[in-house]
């Protein structure tokens, strides 16, 4: 018995230790089943700050951050191939590589390749020129020697965009972004097409400049080989979403790191309360805990006392906090902050439910960010319309958290009103579209200026030459109209793009209301009934007329075209005090006396989604051919070039209702010009004319000499200077166009006044106030005429200048 004992116990030791020996193998042998990472390969190039290597040999930038973040969540092993842009195409296409970073998305590539649906970052092209370069508009690239990147997207928009124009030029085709800058710099190219943000990284280390052309506006996104990488690009999707609905995430933080400062960090008032609310809780709660029964009288007064300590901080604190049901959704108390937001009093709001606060269209909304912060995947409602008593409506961010009170599941909803902030953050938005498409606009204007001083002056000069009653006077008096027609479109560009020169002086509205108010009812048509009814103070403002009656025009033609079945349009003006909260509501600087503008009408209206973008450029609900969408975006430049605000009001079948707030000046200020009218004939004098524009210098030489001038003319600043040596005695009056080749305007004059100090000078330009100042080119005494000049203006302007009536 013993010895069968012995052996059944070395039997089940030997067992024991072979199933021991086989488990430790079975868990070595899955360890790489559970370690081993997927490998991806990450093909890259040089484009900072979308991706690059740094100066340790690591490669960094926005797409680096945000995907070795999604490969550590993913348990991805990435490897990074490196090359040129060229080389990282064509090793997509070979599938070589499995993901392609920064590349632009466009229908022909995903056609070729797979794409992300989410976009990391939108981006446009820059036009970079040297510091004096003549390059400010897409027709001054007709010719040029233009630097790309091969194959880059922004190289085949703007090729596309010159051949819409019919503009050829002689494209360099080089690597890499940075060879861009370098062609430039080193004078191989006249100017360069790149990535606007490669090019805010670099740009001052090859001394470039951003001209005024800008294009092509794409989504960078990240791409792989055709149907290979499904589950791939859904992952990347899904975290890229997360990502960019949390401030803190490292989608948000890589970029304030590469591209832009991150937001002043604050500490959010609500935390602060719920910590104190926390701490009182604990206190409570652990008194309870400790104290014994003889002491429960002592503990009820400190717990009255800490209550009502709980009771001032709940309704001292700025935010607005409500306590709500999480089943029924009624509110059980509210702070004093919170009735002061809504207007109601705290026995209204416990009548009342959560969808008694919001719109019903955006009920839904409201509802699921709540429940995902109870999921705790956000942390705060951002921008949520609450509507108030009145029924206006406010934004908020709300931080809702659960909450025990009274014994029912509840939550706690800490308001903070962030209206004024989503105001100014629209109007930032509104003021970089109005920038980006007004630079192109500006640019355009000088080229039309030129063209069309020509067609007014020769058209001048052969009705002149005509007899008053011959036939050809009234076609010629048409073609000088349709010219005006087509500077004022130049005039709106130079608006649009905020760089018009103004005339500012003091001017009843009522006045120019008065002048325009019969060219308005024959506008109109007798469909439409109109009423003018103008303030008895007489509002006096410091405005350009002409630009005033321009607003008139663009609203009263927004108006008629709104009630092609007839209706009512209504013009009216008064004069308002305007708060400080007013004043940041309706976009002005300060507070103050405005005289108020009003223009309804009762056409079809719009709804809440039209109302905030008829301020944008090209946008128009009009019929395609029936208007450029330009009309209003000219509204908002004048309005803002005069220091003034806008604001619309308008719903469906109900009309639209503009008002218009413009600073009022002193009722002494308002001064009427009289000019004393001058003979336009000259006397003889001598004139040095100095112009590069061949037809608008013998243009204007005609009309000089016809009135009577000897005109001694120059195509550029250094032929004018030795015209001048030749004849500086005779000469009496400069006029110069201020840019030129070889040698500007100024330049020329200040050469010409080193002989002749007191010489009186002339400036004219097709370029905007604005370009002539960046420029530095236009003298301090000079007198400055825009293009096209009318020529009796111009005839007008000698006389004042020759017999000392300039008043410069």
């Amino acid at each position: 018995m013993c010895f069968k004992r012995k052996c059944v116990i070395v039997l089940m030791r030997k067992s024991t230790v072979t199933l021991f020996f086989a488990a430790v193998c079975l868990i070595l042998i899955s360890i790489p089943l559970y370690a081993q990472s997927l490998p991806l390969r990450v093909g890259v190039y040089e484009n900072k700050p979308l991706v690059f290597k740094d100066d340790e040999g690591h490669f960094s930038g926005i797409y680096i951050d945000i995907l070795e973040y999604i490969a550590k969540k993913a348990d991805w092993q990435l490897s990074y191939v490196e090359g040129s842009w060229q080389e990282g195409l064509e090793r997509l296409s070979a599938g070589e590589i499995d993901i392609l970073t920064a590349i632009a998305f466009s229908e022909d590539r995903n056609r070729i390749f797979d794409f992300t649906g989410n976009t990391l970052i939108s981006n446009w092209a820059q036009v970079y020129v040297t510091e004096d370069s003549e390059i400010q508009s897409i027709l001054n690239l007709r010719n040029k020697k233009v630097a790309v990147v091969r194959d880059d997207i922004y190289y085949q928009k703007i090729a596309e965009l010159l051949n819409k124009f019919g503009i050829s030029c002689n494209f360099i085709e080089v690597a890499e972004y940075a060879d861009v800058f370098k062609s430039v710099h080193e004078g191989i190219a006249d100017a360069g097409v790149l990535s606007r943000l490669f090019g805010q990284q670099y740009e001052s280390e090859f001394e470039l400049i951003k001209s005024n052309i800008v294009c092509c506006p794409t989504e960078l996104r990240i791409a792989f080989p055709k149907s290979r990488m499904k589950n791939i690009i859904n992952t990347i999707d899904d975290q890229l979403a997360t990502l960019k609905k949390d401030r803190k995430s490292v989608y948000y933080s890589s970029l304030y790191t590469w591209i832009e400062s991150p937001p002043q960090r604050e500490f959010p008032p609500w935390l602060m309360n719920a910590m104190m609310i926390t701490g009182v809780l604990i206190i409570m709660l652990t008194g309870g805990g400790i104290v014994l029964r003889q002491q429960v009288r002592a503990r009820t007064r400190d717990l009255r006392a800490s209550e009502e300590k709980f009771r001032a901080i709940f309704d001292n604190t700025t935010d607005g906090i409500l306590v709500v049901d999480s089943a029924d959704r009624r509110f059980y108390t509210g702070n004093s902050a919170v009735c002061t937001m809504l207007g109601y009093t705290l026995e209204e709001i416990l009548q009342l439910r959560v969808e008694d606060l919001h719109l019903s269209k955006d009920f839904p909304r409201v509802i699921e960010q709540f429940e995902r912060q109870a999921r705790k995947e956000i942390k705060l409602a951002r921008d949520i319309p609450v509507v108030r008593k009145d029924g206006s409506v406010f934004y908020a961010d709300i931080n809702a958290s659960p909450l025990i009170y009274s014994g029912k599941d509840c939550l706690i909803g800490t308001f903070r009103d962030v209206t004024e902030r989503k105001q100014l953050e629209e109007q930032l938005l509104q003021a970089q579209k109005m920038e980006a498409v007004g630079q192109l606009a500006g640019g355009v204007a000088h080229d039309f200026n030129n063209i069309l001083s020509a067609i007014i002056n020769y058209c001048y000069l052969v009705k002149r030459r005509l007899d008053p009653d011959d036939p050809s006077v009234v076609e010629i008096d048409r073609v000088m109209s349709l010219a005006d027609s087509a500077s004022q479109i130049t005039r709106g560009l130079l608006t649009f793009s905020r760089k018009q020169h103004y005339e500012l002086v003091p001017v009843n509205l009522n006045h120019i209301i008065r002048d325009f108010e019969s060219l308005m009812r024959k506008f109109i048509g007798e469909d439409i009934d109109a009423e003018v009814n103008l303030a008895d103070s007489e509002p006096v403002i410091i405005a350009d007329k002409a630009q005033i009656e321009q607003v008139l025009i663009n609203l009263v033609t927004n108006a008629r075209d709104a009630m092609s079945g007839g209706g009512s349009l209504d013009i009216s003006t008064g004069i308002e005090l305007i708060d400080e909260s007013t004043a940041r509501n309706i976009g002005v600087e300060k507070a103050g006396n405005f005289a108020v503008l009003k223009v309804s009408d009762t056409g079809t209206g719009m709804d809440s989604n039209t109302v905030p973008r008829i301020f944008e450029p090209f946008f128009t609900t009009k019929e395609t051919g029936k208007g450029t969408g330009l009309g209003m975006s000219i509204v908002y430049g004048i309005i803002n070039q005069h220091k003034g605000g806008i604001t619309v009001l308008s719903e469906p079948g109900k009309g639209t209702t503009f008002n218009i707030y413009l600073p009022e000046a002193s009722r002494s200020a308002e001064q009427m010009k009289v000019e004393t009218e001058l003979p336009l004939r000259g006397h003889g004098e001598t004139i040095l004319f100095a112009e590069d524009e061949t037809m608008v210098r013998e243009s204007i030489l005609n009309i000089l000499e016809e009135y009577n001038y000897r005109v001694i003319t120059a195509s550029n600043g250094i032929e004018a200077i030795e015209k001048f040596r030749e004849n500086q005695n005779a000469i009496g009056l400069v006029i110069f166009d201020i840019v030129m080749p070889k040698m500007n305007g100024k330049e020329a004059l200040e050469h010409i006044r080193k002989i002749t100090p007191d010489i009186s000078a002339i400036f004219i330009s097709g370029y905007s106030a604005d370009d002539i100042h960046r420029k530095k080119a236009l003298h301090g005494d000079a007198v400055y005429l825009s293009k096209p000049v009318m020529p009796d203006e111009l005839l007008t302007k000698i006389r004042e200048v020759l017999e000392g009536q300039s008043g410069r």
